[in-house]
């Protein structure tokens, strides 16, 4: 059983959001770009990163619904 740090998981998805291009309009470009963020960021364990992109697919799907 992992230890998540659920506070640098959360510091980690907002981070995705203050670097995304806003100018681009492709929702699906975007969710690329923030999952490849997710996945190069360091300070993050396989399953913080895991659970990161699980708040993103979730927060991706509730946005092209």
């Amino acid at each position: 059983m992992s230890n998540i740090r659920d506070e640098l998981v959360n510091v980690a998805f907002q981070r995705t959001f203050a670097l995304t291009d806003y100018y681009n309009n492709d929702l699906d470009k975007r969710h690329e770009f923030r999952k490849k963020t997710i996945f190069a960021d360091e300070s993050l364990t396989n399953d913080e990163k895991s659970k990161a992109i699980e708040i993103l697919i979730k927060e991706y799907k509730s946005s092209t619904s």
